[in-house]
């Protein structure tokens, strides 16, 4: 982890107060990120609905463009989006300008590698701040500045999603459903999966307010931050719901007729229990922060288990190594 002027930057990505996190830091970042990658090259781009990071977006777009990268920019969709659009042809690298789950008047920004097609590992940032401390940018001339256009990536992630769940069987229950986007990327993606699953969705929380604070309730989805959640699924006698965080990388249940919340970590409990419950020869991949719960499972189940280092891309690489392994030889899944 390295710590400059209260600015917290590790392989998670920036982080930071805004006024602590400035916009020349965000624009001198990403000239980094593209010298590091190489001009010419092709980098995503997308965005939380922070007021903050329409602010950033431009810094960001100046320095890639500047550095000779090409912009492919999605706009304001989930970080799992922008994720699964970097399996697009000739994408070399990724950029989410999100605070996630953090405090409105924080922000961040989460650098992805083109290879991985995850987040940047320790070794990956460290190449990045060398050249950020040494101001080393490969500008370019004017013949070779970078381009920029909008892309439509929502579309095919929302289908891929479909492609792999019971659609028929949900349709079949016509399920009732809450849900709490905290007026963030999430509205660009779940409502549109219950619709084509015909859920008849009751959406809260879904518009920032005009003044601070702007969103509508506090963003980590934590059940203490849920109070509205947990009254409009009791209320509309509702059969589940739903809340996410600001960039939708995360998702709590509120249980129907109680409206209880629970955890991040029962979520995920209840995936894999499903997911281990119908394959055979599995691996789960879990954090070392992660609950107990999941060591429970994988004996229950006879599956293999494995802990790494608490963050997103260390749970990625060591799926995307059991995948390539095993090539098909094993069910795998983490979180």
């Amino acid at each position: 982890m390295i710590i400059l002027s209260k600015v917290i930057i590790t392989n998670l990505g920036i982080r930071g107060r805004i006024g602590e996190l400035t916009p020349n830091m965000v624009l001198k970042y990403a000239e980094a990120y593209g010298t590091f990658i190489g001009k010419g090259k092709n980098v995503l781009l997308a965005r939380d609905t922070r007021l903050s990071s329409r602010m950033f977006r431009n810094e960001v777009i100046n320095g890639l463009l500047s550095v000779g990268i090409n912009i492919f920019n999605l706009g304001v969709v989930p970080v799992p989006c922008l994720l699964f659009n970097m399996r697009r042809n000739n994408i070399h690298g990724g950029i989410m300008i999100t605070g996630s789950h953090i405090p409105e008047d924080w922000n961040g920004i989460k650098f992805v590698d083109g290879k991985t097609k995850t987040f940047i590992t320790s070794s990956y940032l460290e190449k990045i701040n060398q050249i950020y401390k040494s101001k080393k940018f490969n500008f370019v001339n004017y013949k070779e500045i970078g381009s920029i256009r909008k892309v439509e990536g929502v579309n095919s992630y929302i289908h891929s999603i479909l492609d792999n769940v019971n659609v028929s069987l949900i349709k079949k229950y016509k399920y009732k459903i809450v849900l709490d986007p905290v007026a963030g990327c999430g509205l660009a993606v779940t409502p549109q999966l219950f619709i084509k699953m015909r859920c008849k969705t009751q959406i809260i929380n879904d518009s920032l307010n005009h003044k601070y604070p702007y969103f509508p309730r506090k963003i980590e989805p934590k059940p203490e931050n849920l109070g509205d959640l947990s009254k409009a699924v009791v209320k509309s006698k509702a059969d589940i719901g739903f809340a996410h965080d600001l960039d939708a990388d995360r998702v709590v249940i509120a249980l129907n007729k109680s409206g209880k919340v629970l955890s991040e970590d029962l979520v995920l409990a209840l995936i894999v229990k499903d997911f281990l419950e119908n394959y055979e020869n599995c691996s789960l991949v879990v954090n070392v922060a992660s609950s107990r719960i999941f060591q429970d499972l994988a004996k229950k189940f006879n599956a293999n288990y494995e802990e790494v280092k608490v963050g997103e891309v260390y749970v990625s690489t060591r799926l995307n190594e059991l995948l390539k392994k095993n090539k098909g030889n094993i069910n795998i899944i983490g979180g």
